[in-house]
């Protein structure tokens, strides 16, 4: 993948990745009346909408820290200057290296996710098929066996009412008493199955519970990494941007005061010492 062409905020000022925000004034000032000099008005005022916005991404200390984190990282945002004879607008760009990858390696967790959520609910679905069937075959064959008892009590029955022998009177009572042990023994094996197959529907269940509050409990720590993790950041953010200007106003009180410019940089006192430091450099400049 090539790299995106344009020029970053700070070149587009014209200045340094350090300038301070005197440096950035003066330069967003001379750009502007350079611009109001062009005789192409709609070019002009594509390359003054550019200024405006770099101007206050970088006049902002938060929003520049973050925007300086970006550029160390590669994945700042370029900027392309306006064309001069079309008035075309400048297109930003990013980085897309970096934005790229991760943009591959969350499609690749997305995919291996859903394929493993299909898999879950199809092999869900064979073993209740597979359950099913077993219950259902189990519950004919214990019609079966009850039809077989129901037809051997009815024979026995007519041979009675009919008055035969009575050897044909014990023999059809052995059977009879064979099909019944074998209906009660078809009868407690049909309980049996019915009985494995509702406590393998009822572990599936508890399996398919237990899977659900698991991958919850990881999304929920996922989460709570995530906003971990950003809060983190924005207070260093913070702290960079606080540091920074703190930095830069220690700096222009250090310019003011050796240009003996005590009155503008009073303006900047924020405590007792420093203060201090103006009275005795106003007393040296007597």
């Amino acid at each position: 993948m090539t790299r995106p062409s344009g020029k970053t905020l700070y070149a587009l000022l014209g200045v340094a990745p350090d300038a301070s925000q005197t440096q950035l004034d003066a330069a967003y000032k001379a750009l502007s009346a350079q611009l109001s000099n062009m005789t192409d008005e709609r070019a002009a005022r594509d390359r003054q909408q550019q200024l405006d916005e770099a101007y206050q991404q970088l006049s902002n200390p938060l929003r520049r820290s973050v925007y300086d984190a970006s550029l160390q990282a590669g994945q700042a945002r370029l900027v392309e200057l306006a064309a001069t004879g079309g008035g075309a607008r400048g297109r930003e760009s990013h980085d897309g290296g970096g934005h790229s990858r991760m943009l591959l390696i969350g499609l690749g967790v997305l995919t291996v996710f859903v394929v493993a959520y299909v898999y879950f609910n199809w092999r869900q679905a064979r073993m209740m098929d597979s359950y099913r069937e077993v219950a259902e075959a189990a519950q004919r064959r214990a019609i079966e066996a009850q039809g077989e008892v129901e037809e051997r009590a009815a024979a026995y029955e007519r041979a009675a009412a009919e008055g035969e022998s009575g050897g044909l009177d014990v023999d059809l009572d052995a059977k009879a008493r064979q099909a019944k042990y074998e209906a009660e023994r078809a009868a407690e094996r049909r309980e049996r199955e019915n009985r494995e197959w509702n406590d393998k529907i009822a572990y599936e269940q508890r399996q398919a519970q237990s899977q659900a509050e698991r991958e919850e409990r990881d999304k929920e720590r996922a989460r709570q990494r995530a906003a971990e993790d950003a809060n983190r950041q924005q207070e260093q953010e913070r702290r960079n941007a606080t540091e920074r200007v703190e930095r830069e106003r220690r700096e222009l009180m250090e310019k003011l005061l050796r240009e003996k410019r005590f009155g503008e940089a009073r303006e900047l006192v924020k405590n007792e010492y420093e203060l201090e430091r103006i009275k005795n450099a106003e007393r040296y400049a007597r």
